[in-house]
């Protein structure tokens, strides 16, 4: 086979492609396939010299030595390799992740090649070699000298391997976050891939439900350390980090419920990652993520159906553009377990009505559960089977399969390992309130749901929090007719619900629910920022207006309230009413520490940057 011209790193490329398709191989086999493809003698010092290159420009995403042949993995590499093969295996193994390969011809050649000697492949995405050679790596990191010429290549070997661990179990990603800060101070504190380590470690907490510890100044500081780096050309692949850190800045946000800046951020890191190389698994992911935050942001906002066609499109994307070797359960389950919730999300404004189409709603949820429940089990991710055991139990329960429900329960609560994160807790009361209902324990199902408003309000679950309200409100309307007492409902601060962006059709369905209440002989009151109670007139017919100075501040808060009715002054109202408390009193939560413009001189740089790398980029090309 001729090659009319080489470029620069041909050898290299050669390599990393051989590498590719052996998976496992040491000078030996690629010194055999250069001599069976080319016209051409190349020595092993030769070979190692262009593996290093190929390593260094990334070609060749991940390097192990010394690996041990014990007892654990002499099944997997003595009996498909050495048996096979019928020769020992060097120290030095090349595993690959992905690389760029040449045109199909050559592959093919290459992998006849592989069939000539009998060698099956063996790859870095069977979860069992991954961590074999995980293992391997990090016990070799703690081991290296300091002036071990191979500390680079292994600090970028683990580096790579955690990016690839968070589509399978996080959880070792964090482990390899805390070995390259112990053995390799110099390139996780400084240099070019500090950075890295940093945005790594914000997604191996966030993919475990750990909500990082960044606030204002680190975000700032998470975008301000990227500049240099596009100027400084030390960095490949700087388009893709840009995009990263915007899209781990919006997942960031959402869990810190600023919405609305999150909502911005993951817009601009999925705009830059269309026009990034999207090549790698990690990549692909990143898209994925960012989507599934962006769905979440428009269910809370009352957009279902908008969320629904972005998790059409996240299905899509896995099945068209993951292979089947690569980690895609836990994107299977995460797609499910969204689906799950977001039927829920949309069962509620039929169920405040008592409308027929709510069952249908809540059996595709539970549905959508089961599925989930498949795919985890798959990866053994019992944190989130646990979660989707809950979003089962909940859907049971709310269509009246109360036994089911109980049983999902148990099956949750099997699952669970602390520490627990605060949408697990909140899933959890919610169902066992349900339970307490049907039994008729009215006092406890409210004790139990008023933990789970708490969680929720904390994990900025509009559409949660109220689904909650109205049926804590219906609980308690329950209870008092019960005991002939009248009662007093405080929704507290709900001015988010009326917020540019969000739909009008959250707060109709809010204000009809009260509208019905106070039907009942109950008294209502909300509170709304005075601003958006301008905007927002349709207030008037279903509410008395009352100044936000005749009344306890108590009332003001984000917060859910029931009081027995003889303990509010309210010229002894007999009749129920609905109040709307106004005021100029705005949301409290993180207004300090979340501005509405606290990334707008970094977005502004990051956009012409990022044009500038983009206008170079199609220049070569």
């Amino acid at each position: 086979m001729v090659f009319a011209s080489r470029s620069k790193f041909f050898w290299s490329r050669f390599i990393a492609t051989c590498v590719k398709h052996l998976q496992i191989a040491n000078t030996q086999h690629i010194k055999y396939l250069a001599e069976k493809l080319l016209p051409t003698e190349m020595s092993r010092q030769n070979i190692l010299y262009h593996v290093r290159i190929a390593e260094e420009k990334g070609w060749i995403a991940t390097f192990a030595s010394s690996l041990e042949l014990t007892k654990e993995n002499e099944i997997i590499f003595r009996k498909q390799v050495i048996e096979k093969i019928n020769e020992k295996i060097s120290a030095q193994r090349f595993v690959v992740i992905g690389t760029r390969g040449f045109e199909e011809t050559t592959q093919e050649k290459i992998k006849e090649a592989c069939d000539e000697i009998g060698l099956e492949p063996l790859t870095i995405l069977d979860k069992k070699i991954r961590k074999i050679v995980t293992e391997s790596a990090l016990k070799r990191a703690g081991s290296l000298k300091k002036k071990n010429k191979g500390r680079y290549s292994l600090f970028m070997v683990l580096l790579r391997l955690g990016w690839l661990w968070l589509s399978d179990d996080p959880t070792i990603a964090n482990k390899i976050v805390e070995n390259l800060k112990r053995n390799f101070p110099n390139h996780s504190t400084q240099g070019p891939y500090k950075l890295d380590i940093t945005v790594l470690e914000l997604v191996g907490l966030l993919e475990t439900d750990t909500t990082p510890e960044l606030w204002g100044d680190g975000l700032k500081a998470l975008f301000n350390d990227c500049i240099p780096l596009v100027k400084s050309r030390d960095r490949k692949e700087i388009m893709n980090l840009m995009a990263m850190i915007l899209i781990v800045a919006g997942r960031y946000l959402v869990i810190m419920n600023k919405l609305f800046l999150a909502e911005e951020c993951l817009n601009r890191g999925i705009k830059y990652l269309r026009l990034c190389h999207r090549e790698s698994i990690l990549m692909r992911k990143m898209q994925v993520d960012g989507l599934f935050s962006l769905a979440f942001i428009y269910a809370q906002q009352g957009w279902f159906y908008k969320a629904l066609g972005l998790y059409e499109n996240i299905e899509r994307i896995i099945n068209e553009e993951f292979t089947s070797s690569e980690p895609v359960d836990n994107m299977r389950g995460q797609l499910s377990t969204a689906k799950a919730e977001l039927y829920l999300m949309m069962a509620w404004p039929s169920y405040t009505y008592l409308e027929d189409d709510y069952r249908n709603y809540l059996l595709k949820s539970i549905k959508s559960a089961k599925e989930a429940i498949k795919y985890y089990k798959l990866t053994d991710n019992k944190l989130r089977v646990c979660e989707s055991y809950l979003f089962a139990a909940w859907g049971n329960a709310l269509v009246g399969k109360m036994r089911r429900a109980e049983n999902l329960l148990n099956h949750s609560s099997q699952e669970m390992t602390a520490p627990i994160p605060p949408r697990i807790n909140g899933l959890y009361f919610n169902v066992k309130a349900e339970l307490y209902r049907k039994e008729g324990d009215y006092n406890n199902a409210i004790h139990t749901i008023e933990k789970s408003f708490d969680y929720f309000r904390l994990l900025g679950y509009v559409i949660g929090k109220l689904f909650i309200m109205t049926r804590m409100a219906t609980i308690h309307v329950n209870l008092t007719q019960t005991d002939q007492v009248y009662s007093f409902i405080s929704y507290g601060n709900i001015s988010e619900i009326f917020e540019e962006g969000n739909s009008d059709m959250i707060s109709h369905v809010l204000l009809e629910f009260n509208k019905k209440l106070a039907e009942q002989e109950v008294l209502v009151s909300f509170y709304v920022n005075e601003e958006l109670f301008k905007d927002h007139p349709e207030i008037i017919s279903y509410a008395e207006i009352i100044d936000v100075n005749e009344v306890s501040p108590a009332l003001l808060r984000e917060s859910f309230t029931i009081l027995p009715k003889k303990n509010v002054n309210l010229n002894d109202e007999k009749k129920g009413k609905v109040f709307c408390i106004v005021g100029p009193l705005k949301s409290e939560e993180f207004e300090k520490d979340f501005p509405a413009d606290i990334l707008q001189e970094e977005f502004a740089k990051f956009d012409e940057l990022f044009q500038e790398l983009l206008q170079k980029s199609r220049a070569k090309n």
